[in-house]
């Protein structure tokens, strides 16, 4: 498994930036998080995966700034809004590619806008389906505010959709609905594709890794060493206060033998 490190954990700065100092910190594996529209059109996707090649970067995965707005482009009852937004997010699926994802990061539902499995699912395999023609794997995150961010729910999205889904886990997202991050790996099983990794205690839940109390090597040996997942550090910028901090937590992760980078 290889470490990266993803850019919101540099925001607000912009991603040029935060692909340098991700390179300047030792990582060879990114995930890009964009915050506008500009960002997410295929020009700027050129010149962002040019510029990591630069600097010796993989550009693993994409995430895009408008997973607030996914259940009103998707889930409404507007039949020609979910078309629309289908049509937007294959711009962004270009734009991924062209950057040279693999991963497209997808929140979905909000849980307090609750949409039918079935017909969650169905609008999942219709994007998932998309983002494949770019070469994508769309794959839905665990968000604790959100439909997904249950146990109950990536469960039922894997018996529904067999091996047309794929699951990205985030760490603090199953510890901020108390759920232990080693049973959200189970729940997402085999269809597990990318991590966003942090830490946290009883006071704070978004902390680097080796800053809390996670029992990462535990956890870590639950991951299948052989596997093609990328593990990427996704933190806030208040989570640390010197970049020294992030050399750290890198360094803590190398240590316990599961990753290269």
């Amino acid at each position: 498994m290889r470490l990266g490190i993803s850019t919101a954990s540099f925001y607000p700065e912009l991603i040029e930036s935060a692909v340098k100092r991700s390179a300047a910190l030792g990582f060879r594996v990114l995930e890009v998080f964009v915050n506008s529209e500009v960002e997410s059109g295929a020009d700027f996707g050129k010149r962002t995966g040019d510029l990591a090649r630069e600097y010796g970067m993989e550009i693993v995965a994409y995430h895009p700034y408008t997973s607030f707005a996914e259940s009103f482009y998707f889930f409404s009852e507007y039949g020609r809004r979910t078309d629309e937004s289908v049509e937007l997010y294959k711009k962004y699926f270009h734009t991924a590619s062209v950057m040279g994802a693999r991963v497209f990061n997808f929140h979905g539902a909000l849980a307090r806008l609750p949409v039918d499995v079935d017909r969650y699912c169905e609008v999942y395999r219709r994007l998932y389906l998309a983002a494949a023609e770019e070469g994508l794997v769309f794959s839905q995150e665990n968000v604790y505010n959100y439909q997904s961010g249950t146990l109950e729910f990536i469960r039922q999205m894997r018996a529904r959709l067999g091996d047309g889904v794929a699951f990205t886990l985030d760490v603090k997202q199953a510890n901020r609905l108390g759920i232990a991050p080693a049973d959200m790996l189970d729940a997402m099983g085999d269809r597990l594709v990318h991590l966003h990794l942090s830490d946290f205690t009883a006071a704070d839940d978004c902390l680097l890794p080796g800053a809390g109390c996670f029992d990462y090597r535990t956890f870590l040996g639950r991951l299948d060493r052989d596997g093609d997942q990328n593990c990427v550090i996704e933190v806030y910028r208040h989570s640390y206060q010197e970049e020294t901090e992030i050399l750290e937590a890198k360094d803590a992760l190398l240590r316990y033998g599961f990753f290269s980078l």
